[in-house]
């Protein structure tokens, strides 16, 4: 464009909310429903050609995640975790033990270290932002 900017890219198709940007820049993460579930899904905007571009659905989620360098920080739609990781290399997911309940729909966050998290506590109708150091 004339003015500098460069062009809009089209990240989503049909929907997507509650986006991400992953810690490299590369990758868009947002929530989508699918099958009546919210997964969080993957598009990498810089790829060089639309089937790089294509969106690829991770996990299935309550609507709350955070990426981190190699995976990704989520609230389960299973109760049995209060919070868990996606791995992005081998697909494996690990529950995170938490000192309270991970308010679901609410954002949780990662510093970049991955060293602290930050989430909204479920506690009676009311939420309260935590930080928790060394987590893993």
């Amino acid at each position: 464009a004339s003015d500098g900017a460069g062009e809009a890219v089209r990240v989503t198709e049909d929907s997507g909310y509650n986006f991400q940007i992953s810690p490299d820049g590369n990758t868009i993460y947002y929530a989508k429903i699918r099958d009546g579930e919210v997964w969080v899904w993957a598009v990498n905007v810089w790829a060089p050609n639309a089937g790089g571009r294509a969106p690829k659905p991770l996990i299935s989620m309550t609507d709350s995640f955070c990426p981190g360098r190699h995976g990704m920080y989520f609230v389960p739609t299973s109760g049995a975790a209060r919070l868990a990781y996606y791995d992005f290399a081998d697909g494996g997911i690990t529950p995170i033990a938490t000192p309270s309940v991970v308010k679901p729909r609410f954002m949780i966050g990662v510093t970049a270290d991955e060293s602290a998290l930050v989430y909204s506590e479920s506690e009676f109708e009311t939420s309260t932002l935590m930080a928790v150091q060394d987590f893993r």
